[in-house]
């Protein structure tokens, strides 16, 4: 198991509740020095918080983990989700493309082609216009200095005042009782304003998020139109995503 897959591993691991160095050892079969010197740099991260002998979540219920965490998780499975998204979008459509790692990914892939794209952080419209063919636009707003993500009423209203073909929306929570979630009021309120302003609505997100729960709803699974995912998901999830009348696709993840 290579350093990313371990880490990864422990960071779902101590998500669930506090675990200690034995228990990680047994969950990973690094030793203990691997697993303090992983716990060291999870922590430095902000993924975690360390106590003498183990770790426990440095997240409260509704936060959202530090970019370079996110970034960390499952990158094999969020290229392959992108692509899949991308294939989805036609010339000459009125896309918007999400904040988020996933969504980013996806803007990587749609560089150059002939749409307009509104794109929700700074990161994704960077992605947009380093190849030249699209019409990228940014909104006003506040951004969030970890991220890069646009919020606030003039976001909104910027969403609000366009109408796309299709958005490209990635969620740090869904489950199939409660719907999609977000971690804050402001980030539920522009993605509810997402539904409101796309005719279809993409979801891609990695599968441990459909085990995730968060503070503040955004929308119900059948107002999705399409799950893009990776093909670990759990048939029983799988099932209650397809039995809420969403498409779903599973797409398979290279070896890196």
């Amino acid at each position: 198991m290579d350093k990313e897959e371990r880490q990864r591993r422990i960071i779902w691991a101590v998500d669930s509740g506090s675990k200690t160095v034995s228990q990680l050892q047994e969950l990973t079969g690094a030793s203990a020095v691997t697993i303090r010197r992983d716990l060291t740099e999870l922590e430095e991260a902000g993924a975690l918080t360390r106590f003498h002998g183990g770790a426990r979540p440095a997240v409260r219920r509704g936060a959202r983990y530090p970019l370079e965490v996110r970034r960390k998780e499952d990158p094999a499975g969020k290229r392959a989700i992108a692509a899949e998204a991308a294939r989805l979008v036609e010339p000459g459509s009125c896309v918007l493309i999400d904040s988020g790692t996933t969504p980013t990914a996806v803007a990587r892939n749609l560089a150059g082609m002939d749409i307009t794209a509104l794109a929700m952080s700074l990161y994704a419209g960077a992605a947009l216009a380093k190849t030249p063919g699209s019409d990228v636009i940014i909104p006003g707003g506040t951004v969030n200095s970890d991220d890069l993500a646009v919020y606030g009423a003039e976001a909104v209203d910027t969403v609000m005042s366009m109408r796309f073909d299709l958005a490209i929306v990635g969620i740090c929570a869904c489950t199939p009782s409660v719907g999609l979630m977000s971690p804050n009021l402001t980030e539920a309120t522009i993605k509810r304003a997402y539904f409101q302003a796309a005719r279809r609505i993409i979801v891609v997100t990695t599968p441990e998020k459909f085990t995730r729960m968060s503070a503040h709803r955004v929308a119900d699974f059948d107002q999705v139109d399409t799950f893009i995912t990776t093909n670990d998901l759990s048939p029983e999830i799988a099932q209650d995503v397809v039995d809420s009348g969403a498409n779903l696709i599973m797409v398979p993840v290279e070896d890196s």
